[in-house]
């Protein structure tokens, strides 16, 4: 089995303390923009049969969001077997029900997003706690795992839990 870790720019620092506990090599993710400011994500096409897991911290969950569904599916276009995502921070765990009317709850919303895309999840986000909405989504029930420190090596798809 290939474990490859794919960092977003931004998390290359992370992905070289971690990518030896997970027995993974580093793919980085590269991430430029066009002038309109659409993004174009380009991956190491070497992923047939891998297990990848992308690298991402949505502390600007806005930004990331298309570039992260680009490099999912770009992953799974080339070969891989199953495509995970690693969050440090996971955005949108805030808004978990209607404080003023007309407002969205996109709680459930990005997680749904997410699971469309990925095959599990692992974060240490302290803002999804046992009480907020990361609970009550039927979307992380089958695609949340929590760990507050670096996965285990023996496993790259974690048992379902809720966070």
């Amino acid at each position: 089995m290939t474990r490859v870790l794919m960092p977003f720019p931004a998390d290359a620092v992370l992905a070289g303390t971690i990518n030896q506990p997970l027995q993974a090599r580093i793919a980085p993710v590269a991430w430029r923009h066009f002038p309109d400011g659409e993004s174009l994500v380009t991956l190491d096409d070497a992923l047939d049969g891998a297990d990848v897991a992308i690298l991402a911290s949505l502390r600007n969950a806005d930004a990331l969001a298309l570039p992260l569904r680009f490099a999912a599916r770009t992953a799974r276009e080339f070969g891989a077997r199953s495509v995970g995502l690693i969050a440090p921070y996971l955005g949108y765990m805030r808004q978990d029900t209607r404080f003023h009317r007309g407002e969205a709850v996109s709680t459930p919303l990005f997680a749904q997003f997410l699971e469309e895309a990925f095959d599990w999840l692992v974060t240490w986000t302290r803002t999804c706690t046992a009480s907020s909405a990361c609970s009550r989504s039927t979307a992380f029930r089958r695609s949340t795992y929590r760990r507050r420190r670096p996965w285990p090596a023996g496993s790259l798809r974690p048992s379902p839990t809720l966070c």
